[in-house]
């Protein structure tokens, strides 16, 4: 043993090491962390603590890690490296001052470097961009304030604790939970006259938070609490959400999961002070997780944990031999998992769902925002530069907001459906009841983005006006008037939820109508269904589950114009449309052809891309003996969907017809998506049938596909030029945009933006698009004269 504590410093340097090459390895960037980095980014460029620099609204969870984060920023005004060597230098400091802090033996340090560098969960969370590092951080020094707190019971030492305790909760408020009974038993211990006169002064930092975010967002919690905890969600079903969380956490990290358990058994035998009062903290910390659903990052809520009970077990008095097999069993547990931290590194990728909708982040990410992959591609994610064309950007409804908001910059203002950056949608109830956890869609009110863009209140629905005219003086009006102040109170009061109570019933009857389906009694779920409609007739999802069962009972005629409504509020959702086609299919069934022609038709006016729609009125026109008709929606369908051309062979023998019988498709069946050529083919066919915005599908498609082959570059050259040479600026855009977000790594198409953003004089965006096409693209003579001469055309406008 004494041979061994000799080397007890080597042992904690080499493992730190050994910590920070599995975390160098592990590196990434979560797209939740661009959310703070978004409102980092406007506050340093002076726009204020804003995600959407037009309001006032705390989209972050974690105050102090944004106050952290915040002047280091400022001085890279780098997002990608500066927060992982913050994340980096804090997980270290954790891992290498728990040791120190408790004095532990040679034995002892090695088991604790074992356990967290073989602790999945440790590790993805001790870099990823989110407030984890410095929770560890604040929690080691804590819990080596209070294990000192119990021999000595000193006033001091009681300060320091409530301040490490508000840090904590300024960092993360569900801390609280971790370090609630740790801190009450203190409190008893010390009386109660002390913990007043000793306790409060140290909760400064956090009461100041709280009158902070009163005064300049309203409200005293991050805007994201009220979007995750008021979902409306029924609890049972959140409860066993919560299960299932904790049961993907066991199957992605046996070593933090045994760990954990390890410390309840070593709490609940020897019977002291810090190790009961630490996991009892953690029993009521995964009690909330259980309580609120878990979430969709697998064990990002299980690492505060997972600090208290390295810290309990490492106290343990154990011979050496003891503490080695331990260690060794650490090891193994660890490395025989296939996500363990020692078995992958620079090419982990792993994005697979559990069935509750828990996600590994870190390999879902990794390839993307990986430290090691970008130093293998040489460089950083690149976030190009969001290229508009129109002279008033609008508002744009958009979900998974992290890095999109960040690379889009603060001029764009984005609606988020999910209601974490949104102060209103944050506040309805969830209408998509089969939303992934910690993902509550709510439905955007009809009127919403008009009033966005316009700020005049357009919401249809009345009541939610109402209620949004108290959120827009709260988050956009004068921070002192007498106006907002009441609208203040009266919000945080909940004096104006009254307003959306018809809302929240049509949620509860969505649920009851499944309870009711669930049962076999489909007739009191369409009534539930109607009447949650009449309340909430903006709710997509209502309208789609009411068509489905209407359709299911034979009453089809009734079902048409319910689940048309529904797509025409969810058009991104290729499920409504097939519902559409199954409500079409049977209208024909019951022999009322005409009608489903109408509801195919409409369809297709919501969406373009409406395939199944596309193909069934071609095959109707061919039945009908129009060859003209039929070739435009066939036509279509193919641009739309490569893969369709086997469906519209098959559609034709069946009717008899062989393509030849239609003088345009005849070019381009049978088609093969592998060949660039016969896009070229299409792109003529939908040029002569005048198609224009189904000619720039088949482009759009067949650059995802081939990228920038020379007969993709053609067409696009052909479309942009004879776009340009029309005069319709516009236009040229709206082709242009779509291309450089399928794949922004071209210089030439940034070429493009910058020729269009001369044409309409807007010569700063030209010179933003030209910089980052010679970016791209160093050696192209072309976009060089063209940054230069777009340099010269802004000076020249300047006085």
């Amino acid at each position: 043993m004494a041979d061994l504590e000799r080397h007890r410093t080597w042992i904690l340097v080499v493992g730190g090491l050994l910590f920070a090459t599995v975390c160098i390895r592990s590196a990434w960037m979560s797209d939740d962390a661009y959310i703070t980095l978004r409102t980092i980014d406007n506050f340093v460029n002076g726009h204020g603590l804003r995600w959407n620099i037009a309001e006032r609204v705390q989209t972050y969870t974690h105050p102090l890690w944004l106050i952290l984060l915040t002047p280091i920023y400022a001085l890279t005004r780098e997002a990608f490296v500066t927060t992982l060597v913050v994340s980096h230098v804090l997980s270290i400091l954790s891992v290498v001052s728990l040791p120190v802090l408790f004095r532990l033996r040679a034995a002892q340090v090695l088991f604790v470097l074992v356990a967290l560098s073989g602790s999945k969960f440790y590790v993805d969370y001790s870099t990823s961009g989110l407030e984890n590092p410095l929770t560890h951080v604040i929690f080691v020094f804590y819990a080596w304030l209070f294990s000192r707190f119990i021999g000595l019971e000193e006033k001091k030492v009681f300060q320091g604790l409530c301040l490490l305790a508000g840090l904590a909760i300024l960092n993360r408020m569900d801390a609280s939970l971790l370090i609630l009974p740790s801190l009450g038993f203190a409190a008893v211990r010390i009386g109660g006259r002390h913990v007043v006169r000793s306790g409060l002064p140290a909760f400064a930092p956090l009461i100041l938070w709280f009158v902070f975010s009163l005064v300049y967002y309203g409200f005293p919690f991050p805007n994201t609490a009220y979007a995750k905890l008021g979902s409306g969600i029924p609890r049972m079903d959140l409860l066993s959400q919560g299960i299932s969380y904790l049961g993907s956490c066991w199957m992605h990290d046996w070593l933090s999961c045994v760990l954990i358990m390890g410390a309840f058994v070593v709490a609940a035998v020897r019977r002291e002070p810090v190790g009961l009062t630490l996991a009892a903290g953690m029993i009521l910390h995964l009690a909330y997780v259980v309580w609120i659903g878990g979430g969709f990052m697998v064990g990002r809520f299980l690492t505060g944990s997972l600090v208290f009970a390295v810290i309990v077990l490492a106290r343990l008095r154990m011979n050496l031999s003891t503490w080695l097999a331990v260690a060794a069993a650490a090891l193994v547990v660890s490395s025989l998992h296939h996500l363990s931290p020692f078995r992958v590194g620079e090419s982990f990728g792993h994005t697979v769902y559990s069935r509750s909708g828990v996600l590994d982040e870190r390999g879902m990410y990794y390839r993307r925002y990986g430290l090691l992959p970008a130093i293998e591609r040489g460089h950083a994610p690149v976030f190009p530069p969001r290229i508009t064309f129109a002279a008033k950007r609008e508002p744009v409804v958009k979900g998974s907001i992290g890095v999109i908001g960040y690379a889009w910059g603060p001029q764009e203002h984005i609606i988020d459906p999910m209601g974490l950056g949104d102060p209103l949608l944050s506040r309805l109830p969830n209408h998509d009841l089969g939303s992934r956890i910690g993902h509550f869609r709510r439905a955007v009110p009809v009127g919403y983005v008009k009033t966005i863009a316009t700020g005049e209140n357009r919401i249809l629905n009345l009541d939610v006006a109402r209620y949004y005219e108290g959120i827009v003086s709260i988050t956009r009006g004068d921070i002192w008037s007498g106006a907002r102040w009441g609208d203040i109170l009266a919000h945080n009061l909940g004096q104006r939820d009254y307003l959306l109570v018809g809302l929240r019933d049509a949620q509860e009857r969505s649920y009851q109508s499944r309870r009711a389906v669930a049962r076999g009694d489909t007739a009191s779920a369409i009534d539930l269904l109607g009447a949650a409609r009449v309340n909430d007739p903006e709710n997509a999802e209502v309208a789609r589950d009411l068509a489905s069962l209407l359709r299911a009972r034979g009453r089809t005629r009734e079902a048409a114009p319910i689940i048309a409504q529904a797509c025409s509020l969810r058009l991104e959702r290729d499920d409504y449309f097939t519902e559409l086609s199954a409500i079409a299919f049977a209208l024909i069934q019951d022999g009322h052809t005409a009608e489903a022609i109408e509801l195919y038709r409409s369809g297709i006016r919501l969406n373009s891309d409406y395939v199944a729609g596309l193909l069934n009125l071609g095959f109707w026109h061919v039945q009908q003996g129009d060859v003209e008709g039929a070739d435009r929606y066939l036509a279509r369908a193919l641009a739309g969907s490569p893969a369709s051309a086997e469906a519209i062979l098959a559609g034709l023998t069946r009717q008899n017809k062989d393509p030849r019988d239609l003088p345009g498709l005849q070019s381009v069946i049978p088609f093969s998506s592998e060949s660039p050529a016969e896009w070229v083919l299409l792109y003529r066919l939908l040029t002569r049938i005048g198609l224009r915005a189904e000619r720039w599908s088949a482009i759009q498609v067949a650059f995802g596909i081939h990228g920038l082959d020379d007969d993709v570059l053609g067409m696009i050259r052909e479309e942009f030029h004879q776009l340009i040479s029309e005069g319709d600026s516009e236009a040229a855009g709206t082709f242009l945009t779509p291309l450089l977000e399928i794949d922004s790594s071209h210089g030439l198409l940034y070429y493009y933006a910058g020729i269009l953003h001369e044409a309409l004089g807007q010569f700063d965006r030209a010179v933003l698009a030209h910089r980052h096409s010679v970016h791209l693209e160093p050696d192209q003579a072309l976009g060089r004269a063209a940054l230069e001469r777009a340099v010269e055309r802004l000076r020249a406008r300047k006085p």
